[in-house]
């Protein structure tokens, strides 16, 4: 592990296109210290929440480890040269009290930043898997649904055996209006970020645009990471 870092580090996780952002720029508005992050992009009104380095840093080692964030691989290994790298975009960011980020390859390249970070505080956002295979193919029409309901699958597996080793503050993006205002409001003050009630202050559910395709039943495997996925959000 590298020297420590100041302040408390935090890790927003969660698959794409499952509010990840919106958790992320809830708990920035909170007072979560990220850097400097997209602001406005053309899928995000109010921007993806993501410090590009990070991005790059996790793009890279996906690449070589032969994947992409399309395309989970297997195991992820950083190389020292990578274990260097992710340290000084870290300090890049780091700062006194909460900081920390979000991109949803993080979950797939999770144990080198916990080698660079240390002890992390975690928060994480899911969504029914329908509505994120309908969104990522809204996107990206060459995405099948069911491509993005194995990408579902891949990332929130992942998920589920990150919060079986960390204490995890999950939130559901399938929660709308005061529901989801009072869970968000609720993380951000567990997470002793310095102005909680900014976190529903920077929600905004007009920015909602898919809904679940209800007639399509889910995979029995989805299902249940889906329901495990609802319990530990209570």
């Amino acid at each position: 592990m590298t020297e420590p870092l100041p302040g408390r580090p935090m890790l927003i996780l969660g698959m794409h296109r499952s509010g990840t952002s919106c958790l992320a720029g809830c708990l920035q508005a909170a007072g979560l210290i990220s850097g400097e992050v997209n602001t406005q992009a053309m899928y995000n009104a109010k921007g993806n929440r993501e410090n590009l380095a990070v991005m790059h840093m996790n793009d890279e080692v996906l690449a070589s480890n032969g994947g992409s964030w399309r395309e989970p691989p297997q195991d992820v290994v950083w190389s020292a040269e990578q274990m260097r790298k992710g340290a000084e975009v870290a300090a890049a960011i780091a700062g006194q009290g909460a900081w920390g980020f979000k991109d949803p390859r993080t979950l797939l390249t999770l144990d080198g930043w916990l080698n660079v970070l240390g002890p992390v505080e975690i928060a994480a956002s899911f969504r029914h898997p329908l509505a994120v295979a309908q969104s990522l193919n809204s996107r990206d029409p060459s995405l099948s649904i069911d491509e993005g309901l194995e990408l579902w699958r891949a990332y929130n597996e992942r998920l589920v055996r990150v919060a079986a080793r960390f204490p995890v503050r999950l939130i559901s993006y399938d929660r709308h209006g005061d529901a989801y205002l009072s869970a968000v409001t609720r993380i951000a003050a567990a997470l002793g970020l310095p102005d909680p009630e900014a976190a529903a202050r920077f929600y905004d559910n007009n920015l909602r645009h898919q809904t679940v395709e209800e007639a399509r039943a889910l995979p029995s495997h989805l299902a249940d990471t889906y329901a495990r996925l609802q319990e530990l959000a209570r």
